[in-house]
């Protein structure tokens, strides 16, 4: 007996469309189903035990793409950072978005690794397999 096999018993004993199932009462869709669990009535107790998360909101950081050695695009205008609303394409947003790029990172082997496989890539290209 196959693992699938007994997984398609199973659903189609509780499948709608099967003319079988006309009459049988089927369960509730899965959303719905949790509610209904007896343990549900004791949720009132993460009030109590339980620090609640604070509500997220959505902070808007603005676009930054790379495009390549000294291109890329910046979309600042719906952002909600204190800056200039603006725009910026070619080498200034390149330049924006490496410093982003740079600044990020979180250990500073990193900081210092990045800028030379720039380095490297700049001298010998991204495409060594020729060497």
């Amino acid at each position: 007996l196959y693992l699938s096999e007994c997984f398609n018993k199973y659903y189609s004993k509780l499948d709608v469309v099967d003319e079988k199932n006309r009459d049988v009462e089927v369960p509730l869709p899965g959303n719905v189903t949790p509610a209904l669990m007896p343990w549900n009535a004791l949720s009132f107790l993460n009030k109590i035990l339980c620090k609640s998360a604070p509500e997220f909101q959505y902070k808007n950081r603005g676009a930054m793409a790379s495009m390549g050695f000294g291109g890329g695009v910046t979309d600042l205008k719906k952002t909600d950072l204190p800056s200039p609303k603006t725009t910026m394409s070619g080498r200034a947003s390149y330049l924006v978005w490496s410093s982003t790029y740079l600044t990020k990172q979180l250990s500073i082997q990193n900081m210092i690794l990045i800028p030379m496989y720039w380095f490297k890539a700049l001298v010998f290209g991204r495409d060594i397999s020729r060497f």
